[in-house]
């Protein structure tokens, strides 16, 4: 016999990313063996005015995850940034936990949040942004179009931040070429409709000390709210900006592959 079967990974984008933005983690996962899927989010078809929501994102996330679930796979989800409110808003009841309940084979073996909106019901994104009473930063970091598009002032400052990490700047300039140039920041303000995913599965969380998108302050309260509800988190921290898929991707993909092993 060979060595077991990896799960299956699913990594779902933050906002303004496509799944080519994803090139170098994604890599990264197959090189040790993993099947990577990144389906294309519908926030960021360029729609203008747009015409998508929270909703679309996560009927389209349920679809895919669903249909590999249900062909029997073991699931783990890598959600990074806005992709932990889709993730979190669309996946309950694809556990394994739940699913072998039922009889059935295959399930969402473990959540990976990476500084990602691990929000609860009835949260969002611009809300806990209010919480924080951060919303005027909102206008210097972001042209906010009539129709509620979000256009960035200048990606690199809030997404890579002054530390390159392992990256250089051509690097970081394909990734942010990558981008798509506005995103459906009316999405910010749906709320999770719940349950959230995170109640019935195991979830970890991956600290970006850097970041100057998602805070380590939201992170924290965003952990601390799920722990709250009693479900344990296991932490790790990375000294990088918002987008360790790019600046530490070595890093990112040894804390993937390591609670991974540790989910069988």
């Amino acid at each position: 016999m060979g060595p077991p079967q990896k799960p299956t990974v699913v990594h779902v984008n933050g906002a303004w990313h496509i799944p080519k933005s994803m090139t170098k983690l994604i890599s990264a996962l197959r090189a040790l063996d993993y099947e990577v899927h990144c389906p294309r989010m519908t926030s960021v078809n360029g729609a203008r005015p747009p015409n998508t929501s929270l909703n679309t994102d996560s009927e389209l996330l349920r679809s895919y995850v669903s249909s590999l679930v249900e062909a029997g796979r073991d699931v783990v989800v890598l959600m990074h940034s806005y992709g932990g409110k889709v993730g979190t808003n669309a996946l309950h009841g694809l556990s394994r936990e739940v699913r072998s309940q039922k009889k059935l084979q295959g399930g969402i073996i473990q959540l990976i949040y990476i500084c990602a909106f691990a929000l609860g019901e009835g949260q969002s994104m611009a809300g806990l942004v209010a919480d924080f009473g951060h919303e005027e930063l909102m206008p210097l970091v972001f042209h906010i179009e009539e129709d509620g598009g979000l256009r960035f002032r200048d990606a690199k400052g809030p997404l890579i931040g002054d530390d390159l990490g392992e990256s250089d700047e051509q690097e970081v300039q394909e990734y942010l070429n990558s981008l798509v140039p506005v995103w459906n920041g009316l999405c910010m303000k749906d709320t999770v409709t719940g349950p959230a995913a995170w109640k019935e599965n195991p979830v970890a969380y991956v600290y970006c000390t850097k970041d100057n998108m998602v805070p380590l302050e939201y992170q924290k309260s965003l952990v601390a709210n799920i722990e709250k509800d009693g479900r344990k988190v296991k932490t790790f921290t990375l000294e990088t900006g918002h987008c360790p898929n790019v600046t530490a991707t070595r890093e990112l993909v040894g804390i993937i592959d390591g609670v991974i092993a540790g989910s069988k």
